[in-house]
């Protein structure tokens, strides 16, 4: 097969990916929300093979899940997932956050203040999608300024599971507004190398947005 063939079939079945993984951080897609593979390729104007990879790979990630009948859903979520998962978010936001304090570059924070401008403007249009986006990474620069390799490449493929939880909040107009201030309050602490006060803001924030998806999926199940 010849390499612009090859090339062409990996860009098709990365913006199948894109488009899927908007879908269900914006909403658009809900938990639960079965995919089958035949209508969205006729939906679309495509065979049904970058389809099922783009699938697969959101499958791999958590975003898709499995079903008896065949096919796939969009993954639910349950209160153990959300409680293991704010367990782990504490243990690499606090090692990360600690770390970051004394090696956070100037370029970094100027970053996380652009970042914070982004999500700010995302909140007042209401642009889910963008605010998920935004605040996933605003998390990545702070494991990125932990100076530790490891922790990052933990940490970004952990995002990946925490933005399919932010979809569960994506109409939580509240905690949209809530959180944009916690990370304004976090960024301060970085920036004034405030590591005590960096540590029990971000505790705080990990513990409120774990409050706020139980809340969401209690409503969700009403």
């Amino acid at each position: 097969m010849p390499i612009e063939q090859i090339e062409e079939k990996t860009l098709l079945r990365k913006k199948i990916y894109d488009m899927l993984k908007e879908a269900i951080i914006s909403g658009e897609l809900e938990p639960g929300e079965r995919i089958i593979e035949l209508e969205l390729a006729e939906k679309i104007g495509i065979s049904r093979t970058p389809i099922r990879e783009a699938i697969r790979q959101l499958e791999s990630k958590g975003y898709f899940e499995s079903i008896e009948k065949g096919g796939v859903r969009v993954a639910k979520i349950s209160e153990k997932e959300i409680k293991d998962w704010s367990e782990i978010k504490n243990v690499l936001n606090e090692f990360a956050i600690k770390k970051a304090v004394n090696n956070i570059t100037y370029e970094q924070l100027e970053e996380l203040e652009k970042v914070l401008e982004d999500i700010k403007d995302a909140v007042e249009e209401e642009n889910e999608s963008k605010i998920s986006l935004k605040n996933e990474r605003f998390h990545e620069i702070i494991f990125e300024a932990s100076n530790n390799g490891l922790i990052k490449s933990i940490g970004k493929e952990f995002q990946n599971y925490s933005l399919l939880l932010r979809s569960y909040l994506s109409h939580f107009t509240t905690r949209r507004e809530n959180a944009y201030i916690e990370h304004k309050k976090i960024f301060e602490a970085l920036k004034n190398k405030d590591q005590n006060e960096a540590v029990k803001l971000m505790r705080e924030h990990s513990k409120n947005s774990k409050e706020a998806l139980l809340e969401q999926l209690g409503t969700k199940k009403q």
